[in-house]
């Protein structure tokens, strides 16, 4: 099942593996199968180090890369849509912050 908290999910794991990211140039995500959860955490990472026109093109693009069964569930594909309107508010408001 998908995180139940957004902000949670977003501090403790999601931004955890970007800076990871940023700072080595790798990460490595894995569940059991390698696909449903790790799909989805995929996801949100690239939602919030990339730009997309929308939820379903993330989707799309980890399954091009990784596997068609990334995202397995419908749960999880509405987490990833939740999640990226979350990074784009997130982004919007940090514009207005800084009065952009």
């Amino acid at each position: 099942a998908p995180p139940t908290d957004i902000e949670q999910w977003d501090a403790d794991i999601v931004s955890m593996a970007a800076n990871y990211l940023n700072s080595t140039g790798n990460v490595l995500f894995h569940c059991r199968g390698g696909v449903g959860r790790a799909g989805l955490l995929a996801c949100n990472l690239l939602s919030t180090i990339c730009q997309f026109s929308n939820h379903q093109s993330i989707i799309d693009f980890v399954r091009d890369r990784r596997d068609k069964r990334c995202v397995e569930s419908r749960n999880q594909e509405d987490f990833v849509q939740k999640f990226y309107n979350y990074t784009n508010m997130k982004i919007l408001f940090d514009l207005l912050d800084k009065g952009i």
